[in-house]
C-alpha cells in the first residue's frame, strides 16, 4: 500500500501546493481521483477500489474478487470494468471467461454489456457512447478488437491478430492498436470505428507499453535491457527521448492525467517504488507518492474530471 503519499496533487503535479505559483490547484476533495485493481491472496482475487487525490484508499467498488481493468468515463461519473463473476476461474489461469461491465463512479448502477466470452481491457471513446475492448477469439490464440455501443449494447468486431494490449480512441471516429510480432516487437495500426482495412502507423517498437498522451500524439512506454527507463515516442517526428530521472529497476509508466502529466513508477532504493509525475514526459520529474510495495497495487486510472484546474 502507501506510505507516506504526497499530500495532494497539484494541476502542475511538479511542485508541492505550498511552493506552486504559477497555477491553482487540482480539485483535492475529490474521493475518485483514481481507481485500481487490487490483488490479493492465494487465490489472487481482484478487486476495484478508488483513492483520492493524495492515492489514499477509499471506498472500494467490488467484492467479487474477479473484477480489474478499470477506466473512468470521459466524465468521470462512470467506470468501465470486466468481471469474471459467474464463471469458472483458477489461481493459474484465471477467469475462465469474463464480461464488459459499467457502473456509476460509486459503484451504484452496475451494467453488464457483454457475456459468455474472455472479454478485457475495456476503454471509452472521447464523447463516452461506446466502450471498445480485447476480446480472446474462441478456439484460437488470437484476439479481436470489438466496440459496443453503449445505448444500444450493439457489438462490432474491428479486427483480428496477436493483439498486444489495450487499444485507445484517438477520435470518436478511429482507433489505435498494437500487433505483436514474432521478433517481440509489435506494430501500431489505426481503424475506424465500424471496422474496414486497418492503416499500419509505426512498425517495429520495442519496450512495454504503450501508455498515451490526452490528444494521443505521443506515448511512453518502458524500455528493457540494456536499458531501464522510461521513454516517449512522438508520433508525428518519430522522435523518442527518455523521460528525465526515469531510469530505475522499476521503470514503469502508469498512465497520462487530463492535464498532460505522465505518472510513472520510480525505484530509489530498497524493496519499495514511488509514483513520479513529469509534464508532457518532458519535465524533471516530482515524486508525488511514496513507499508502494506491489506493483499491481498502484493506481491504473486517473478521473479526468479530478486533474482540471479547480
Amino acid at each position: 500500500m502507501v506510505r507516506g503519499a504526497v499530500g495532494v496533487l497539484v494541476v502542475a503535479l511538479g511542485c508541492a501546493l505550498t511552493s506552486c505559483q504559477s497555477s491553482p490547484p487540482v480539485r483535492d476533495d475529490c474521493a475518485a481521483a483514481f481507481v485500481r485493481s487490487t490483488l490479493s491472496g492465494i487465490e489472487r482475487s481482484t478487486d476495484l477500489q478508488l483513492l483520492d487525490a493524495a492515492f489514499v484508499p477509499g471506498r472500494s467498488l467490488t467484492k467479487d474478487g474477479r473484477s480489474a481493468d478499470p477506466e473512468f468515463s470521459p466524465d468521470g461519473a462512470h467506470i468501465t470494468f470486466v468481471s469474471g463473476r459467474g464463471y469458472p476461474s483458477s489461481s493459474e489461469f484465471g477467469n475462465e471467461r469474463q464480461s464488459v461491465y459499467v457502473m456509476d463512479v460509486d459503484g451504484r448502477n452496475e451494467r453488464r454489456l457483454t457475456a459468455d466470452f474472455h472479454d478485457s481491457q475495456p476503454t471509452w471513446s472521447p464523447d463516452g457512447s461506446r466502450i471498445a475492448f480485447v476480446r480472446s477469439a474462441p478456439s484460437t490464440r488470437d484476439e479481436q478488437l470489438v466496440v459496443v455501443v453503449l445505448d444500444t449494447a450493439q457489438v462490432t468486431v474491428l479486427t483480428t491478430g496477436s493483439l498486444g494490449g489495450e487499444a485507445v480512441w484517438r477520435s470518436n471516429d478511429e482507433l489505435v492498436y498494437s500487433v505483436w510480432r514474432e521478433d517481440a516487437t509489435y506494430d501500431l495500426y489505426r481503424i475506424g470505428r465500424e471496422g474496414g482495412a486497418s492503416e499500419l502507423i509505426i512498425a517495429g517498437l520495442l519496450g512495454g507499453g504503450p501508455v498515451w498522451n490526452p490528444d494521443r500524439s505521443k506515448f511512453a512506454f518502458s524500455r528493457g535491457n540494456p536499458a531501464s527507463g522510461v521513454a516517449v515516442h512522438d508520433l508525428a517526428t518519430g522522435d523518442v527521448a527518455d523521460v528525465p530521472e526515469s531510469d530505475s529497476a522499476v521503470a514503469q509508466p502508469l498512465m497520462w492525467t487530463a492535464d498532460d502529466y505522465l505518472l510513472f513508477t520510480q525505484n530509489v532504493r530498497g524493496p519499495t517504488f514511488n509514483i513520479a509525475a513529469s509534464r508532457s514526459g518532458t519535465s524533471e520529474p516530482t515524486v508525488v507518492s511514496e513507499g508502494w510495495r506491489k506493483l499491481y497495487d498502484a493506481p491504473q486510472a486517473a478521473n479526468p474530471q479530478c486533474q482540471r484546474q479547480a
